[in-house]
């Protein structure tokens, strides 16, 4: 069967979302249809099912009556019984009326994890040097679906590995050789894939000075041959990159390209500044 003919919603499907979309919590439609989330709501709205609440019990007087006369001294879970409503809707409820648990109450029983300071869960948890009743023990079987399958065994290694002694550009064009097999970030991290480049100063020279870079003489990055390498301080980097080495011509169309680019985008901003100011005045005029 192909992946479309699977995910296509069958007509049962569809009368149960409908008949659901309207009160039921979108946790509990996930299980009922076996659906994502973003899958139940893209079908809604194909199905056009606009209104989400369309079936809420609207909040009547009389118990608006018994929520501001139990709710500051009741437990919610006794309350939500009482008026035959879940506890979120009774605690939303009292949010919107602003109503709060009475301090008599948070220090009783009933308030349970209201309370603070009591530290009421310590009974409850593990204690220091707990070993847990399954360690040491394998599970067969337990694995769901394909993932026995799919899981890498022991010793295997994936199909992107690469043994150590790799030699491979980076997206700078610097050459990098894999030293390890531990460790993440991938070229990210040098005690992985290290530079060759300052591996071969380091070796012929010793440590990179702080503040120092190790520079190409001939400016290819692949020429990493001690006699082509150099050290510079960072400044002397900067100085030797800097625009005002380059010929005059070539210095001057740069120049002139930087403080094009500058006015059209102190142009754009203009003009994003009067269209804003325009909208706020005709918002101003149609109040």
């Amino acid at each position: 069967m192909s992946r479309v003919a699977e995910d296509r919603w069958t007509r049962q499907q569809d009368a149960l979302l409908r008949k659901l979309w309207a009160y039921a919590e979108m946790r509990n439609m996930e299980w009922v249809l076996r659906r994502t989330k973003s899958a139940i709501k893209n079908r809604a709205h194909q199905l056009k099912l606009r209104n989400r609440y369309a079936n809420r019990k609207p909040c009547s007087a009389a118990e608006v009556r018994l929520l501001r006369k139990f709710f500051p001294h009741m437990s919610s879970f006794k309350l939500a019984k009482r008026l035959k409503r879940s506890v979120c809707s009774v605690n939303g409820m009292a949010h919107k009326f602003g109503l709060h648990k009475t301090e008599e109450y948070l220090m009783s029983p009933d308030a349970c994890r209201l309370r603070r300071g009591d530290n009421i869960g310590a009974a409850h948890r593990f204690r220091p040097g707990h070993v847990s009743a399954n360690k040491g023990l394998r599970r067969p079987g337990c694995a769901p679906g394909r993932m026995a399958t799919t899981q890498f065994k022991k010793g295997q290694m994936s199909r992107n590995y690469l043994p150590i002694g790799t030699v491979r550009p980076d997206t700078d064009g610097y050459l990098r050789k894999k030293i390890a097999d531990h460790g993440l970030g991938g070229f990210g991290n040098q005690s992985v894939w290290e530079f060759i480049h300052k591996r071969v100063w380091i070796d012929a020279h010793g440590p990179i000075p702080a503040g120092h870079a190790i520079v190409f003489k001939d400016g290819n990055k692949q020429n990493v041959a001690p006699e082509n390498l150099e050290c510079l301080t960072r400044a002397e980097l900067m100085r030797r990159n800097t625009i005002h080495n380059l010929p005059a011509e070539l210095r001057n169309t740069i120049m002139l390209a930087g403080r094009l680019k500058r006015i059209i985008r102190e142009k754009e901003q203009r003009e994003g500044g009067l269209d804003a100011e325009q909208h706020h005045r005709a918002a101003q005029a149609s109040v």
